[in-house]
Order: structure tokens, then C-alpha cells, then sequence
């Protein structure tokens, strides 16, 4: 929840429930959750047959506004910075020598990179999807409750969340007009990633050019993230119906993939 400037860690949510109508709050807005899809597969009892709710807060949490509106305002240039570092091999290779030497991780990556590029890139376009974390940096100065903000972390690998993070904001929304507290509605921030994240790959998709190219999810032996994994899958149907999405993990991709002669990925 977006807070202004002069009350930036000022909750303006009153809430005092208790007992049973607290019970009763928190029961129904846990069914609320599984019947609008923010759930998962349990870990504990693992079934492909039944889902509990995805671990929530009953609040949304307070975010100074400003500070928001600019790490919005930030993230086109981090995205493209990142795509430029990725696509600089000289950088890469200057800025990870050490790396490759301490960490296996990065090392095993750096050598599929190098084959890749020294094999030749046949790939004219690329799809970047980028989630940056970010958290507020203390202050040292008294009058103020924090300096800035700081970008602590860029994921690279997955989309996931695409789904779990606005439905986060519908949960929110159900509570705040449950405990009568609709004024406070609109300080909570429009979140589209998931049309965002799907419309990026329907883009890649028709930029490849082949009709009968597939949209590859690359998922775990045991998805227990299904919710969020599913919607980004419908998202691209209602998007564009024509777009085939497979799901794989990677066992099965070793043991069934190989490359065309353009290098295409065959399943």
C-alpha cells in the first residue's frame, strides 16, 4: 500500500478484530484466496488432485509512495542495461573471471554461454524477463526513517509470481471492503504483471515467425507452484489463442530434446 510523504510509515488501516470475528475474517478470506487461484500444492502431502491457499497477509503492508513511483520509473533502465550486459560478451567475461573460479553455479553456466556463443548465436530476437527486489535503505539521520532505496537483487531465470503477485492485491482489496475500509482501496498500486509477462511472450512468439512454434515452460518434477504456473498459461491462450504453451522439467528435455539444424529446439 502506497503511503504519501507525510505519513510514510503511518498505516491508515484501522482494524481491531478479535475472537471469532477475527476466525471468521481470516476463514473467509483464506476460501476467497483458493477460490480465485492464489494456491499451491502442499510440499507436506504432496497431490496433483488438491490445493491449499498460497501463505498471504491479511493487510497489504506500507510503502512510502514516492519512493515507489521512482523505483517504477527506474526499472526501464535497469531492464535495459541488464539486456545490454547480457548480450556484452567482453563484460561478461572481464566482470565473472573470479566468479567462475569460486562459485560451481556460475561456473557450469559461464561454459554453456561460451559454447553457445562460440558456436555461433543463431537466435535474432530475445525475450528478457527481469524481477527486481527491492528494500529501503536505514537512515542515519534522525528526522527521516529511511535514506533511499535499494535494489538488492535481479531475477533472470523465471516469470513466476506473475500471478500470485496481483492476486495478492485482489486479496487485499476483499479484506479492506470486508472490514469497511473501501476509502483506503485506491492507495493499493495496479498490478498487470501477468498480461505483461504473457503479452512479452506472445510478442517473442510472433517475432519468431514459425506458426506452429510452441511456447516452452520449463517446470520442476513436482510443480507445486501450479496456480501461478496455469494462469500464465491461460493468460497466453485468452491472448492469443493460436500459441501453443508446453509444459517440460528439465529431466524430460534431456532425455527427448535435441536441436534442429538451425539449432531450433525439437520436444
Amino acid at each position: 500500500m502506497a503511503t504519501t510523504e507525510g505519513s510514510r510509515f503511518q498505516n491508515p488501516i484501522a482494524f481491531d478484530y478479535k475472537g471469532r470475528e477475527l476466525i471468521d475474517l481470516v476463514q473467509k478470506t483464506k476460501d476467497w484466496a483458493l477460490m480465485h487461484g492464489a494456491g499451491m500444492r502442499s510440499k507436506n502431502n504432496y497431490s496433483d488432485d488438491a490445493l491449499q491457499f498460497a501463505p498471504f497477509t491479511l493487510l497489504p503492508s506500507v510503502f512510502p509512495r514516492n519512493e515507489f513511483h521512482q523505483v517504477v520509473q527506474m526499472q526501464t533502465v535497469f531492464n535495459e542495461l541488464i539486456h545490454k550486459v547480457a548480450h556484452n560478451r567482453q563484460f561478461l567475461t572481464d566482470t565473472l573471471k573470479n566468479t567462475i573460479e569460486a562459485d560451481e553455479f556460475t561456473r557450469n553456466l559461464f561454459k554453456i554461454y561460451e559454447t553457445v556463443s562460440n558456436e555461433g548465436i543463431t537466435q535474432r530476437s530475445s525475450l528478457g524477463i527481469l524481477r527486481s527486489d527491492y528494500m529501503l535503505q536505514n537512515s542515519e539521520y534522525p528526522y527521516t526513517p529511511f535514506l533511499c532505496q535499494k535494489q538488492v537483487e535481479i531475477n533472470t531465470i523465471a516469470s513466476g509470481f506473475g500471478w500470485l503477485g496481483p492476486v495478492s492485491a485482489h486479496i487485499h482489496r476483499f479484506v479492506l471492503q470486508e472490514i469497511g475500509q473501501t476509502q483506503n482501496i485506491n492507495q493499493l498500486p495496479e498490478n498487470n504483471a501477468l498480461t505483461a509477462l504473457c503479452q512479452g511472450m506472445v510478442d517473442a512468439w510472433k517475432l519468431y515467425g514459425k506458426k506452429d512454434a510452441v511456447i516452452l515452460f520449463i517446470v520442476e518434477d513436482m510443480t507445486y507452484n501450479i496456480c501461478d504456473h496455469r494462469f500464465h498459461e491461460f493468460e497466453i491462450q485468452e491472448l492469443e489463442p493460436a500459441a501453443k504453451v508446453v509444459r517440460r522439467n528439465l529431466t524430460e528435455i534431456g532425455k527427448h530434446a535435441s536441436l534442429g539444424k538451425k539449432k531450433e529446439l525439437l520436444m
